[in-house]
Formats: C-alpha cells, structure tokens, sequence
C-alpha cells in the first residue's frame, strides 16, 4: 500500500502550518507598528501577501488575531527557553543563559515586545492579557530562580516578580534599537554591542 497519501497529507499540513505563522508574523509586525486600533485584518493580510479572506477563514475578527499574534509571540519565547533549561547545568550558568537567549530573540523578533510597549501605557483587557501569560513563562523558571536565590547570587532587591520585571524592561532597548542606539551612541543592533548589554542586565540582576 502507497504511503502517498500520508506523504501529502504531512506536507499539506506543514504548508498550512507555515502560512499559519507567516500571518502571524505579519500581524504582529502591523500591531507593532500601527497599534490595535489602527490596525485591521486586511492590512494585515496585505502584509502577509495573502487573501483579506484567508485571515477573516483563520481569524474572524481583529480582536481574535491580535490575541492570536500575542500567543504566537509568546510560544516563540517558551520553545527557546525550554530547549535552553533542558540542558543539565549550574542554576545560575542556566538563568544567565536564558537572559542571552531571550535577548537574542528580542532582537530578531522585536515585534512582540514593542507591543507591550505600545500596550503598556495605559491599563486595558489587552494588557491583562498579555501580563497574564507573560508571567506564565516567568512561572515556569520561577525554581529556578528561586534555586538562585538559596545559593545569595541574586541582587537583594530582587524577588521573583521584580526579575521579570527587570529582565522585560531590559529587552526594550533591543525592541528599539533606533532610539537606543541614538541614547547610547553605539549601534546596538551589533552583536558585540547586544552582548555588552545583556553583560549589563546580568550584572544588574545578580550583582
């Protein structure tokens, strides 16, 4: 018996699967950059290249897309992170090299993290919704954290909540690098200039 079928049917599903994230990726660059309001689904899909009518198939409204997008910015953190924590070492050689790797993402895909910016100033639904699963990844290293803490290697003001706090704050200037570099007088978009940061919020963090 042919495995064809199941063949077409794997690659079928992995070219949705990738359109999926194409629109994604497309909607939360526009959410970036023009906001909530400002933004609709058929820009979205403009950006994505793609049919008003395949995001209106996906999606249905903006308000279903946008928390779409979110969670498809989050999930990209969460995968790195926990292919990063699988790895058996030193609790603090383990958070420092997740602070690096969540820099590092911002800096690829500074999308996300410009929203929260943008989402940032003033309290609504959309904001809960973000802090809600955002402090979801930080639950899932809070042991971590927490081994850290038992061993004194963080700085004493710091407690679990404020860590994620700090360490969100810090991967702003990469979600902007035009207005940090400007403030900095240093490109931060380098790679030596992004690991002098990161340098930077460890010390802050651990001391």
């Amino acid at each position: 018996m042919s495995s064809a079928p199941a063949n077409l049917g794997k690659r079928t599903q992995a070219t949705a699967n990738a359109t999926r994230e194409m629109m994604l990726d497309a909607a939360l660059g526009a959410f970036a950059r023009q906001g909530y309001e400002a933004t609709s689904l058929r820009q979205a899909a403009e950006l994505a290249g793609v049919s008003h009518g395949l995001f209106r198939k996906h999606f249905g409204n903006k308000q279903t897309l946008w928390r779409a997008a979110i969670d498809h910015g989050i999930n990209r953190y969460s995968i790195a992170l926990a292919a990063r924590a699988s790895q058996s070492r030193q609790v603090v050689e383990t958070i420092q090299d997740l602070i690096r790797t969540m820099l590092a993402l911002t800096a690829d895909h500074p999308d996300l993290v410009r929203i929260m910016v943008l989402e940032g100033a003033v309290h609504t639904e959309r904001t809960e919704y973000i802090a809600e699963i955002w402090n979801d990844v930080g639950d899932q290293y809070r042991d971590l954290f927490y081994g850290a803490q038992d061993q004194d290697q963080l700085s004493a003001f710091i407690d679990s909540d404020m860590f994620l706090f700090v360490l969100t704050a810090g991967m702003v200037p990469l979600a902007l690098p035009g207005l940090s570099s400007a403030i900095l007088g240093v490109d931060i978009a380098e790679p030596r200039q992004q690991e002098a940061h990161a340098d930077r919020l460890i010390k802050v963090l651990f001391g």
